[in-house]
């Protein structure tokens, strides 16, 4: 025999803030199970055994985080670089050629 579960109605909310890398990583993962995003939550916060449709998926987001990271570096690299305009031109052309490439394969990602 099956258990007869009562459907609880579910009336608070809870609102979070992420950053945009973090909020993609979680919509990639509860895509990844098939859960809606506040099912997959509920899931990790309780415990739940969760499985994913795809095993290739959490390396394929640790590849996007890893990506992201690198790339707000770079940013962070090419202000520097900006201040001191005359001696390090070529270095920051190189560098927005790379930002350019990392922003293609985010892109690509998503």
């Amino acid at each position: 025999m099956g258990r007869n579960h009562k459907q609880v109605k579910k009336s608070r909310l809870i609102k979070i803030r992420l950053t945009a890398i973090d909020a993609a990583i979680v919509k990639r993962k509860a895509e990844a199970t098939g859960l809606s995003i506040s099912e997959y939550v509920r899931r990790t916060v309780f415990g739940r055994v969760i499985k994913l449709k795809d095993p290739e998926i959490p390396n394929t987001l640790k590849h996007y985080q890893i990506l992201a990271e690198t790339k707000i570096h770079l940013l962070r690299l090419n202000k520097l670089l900006d201040q001191k305009q005359n001696k390090e031109m070529l270095l920051m052309m190189d560098s927005e050629k790379i930002l350019n490439k990392i922003e293609n394969q985010l892109n690509s990602i998503k």
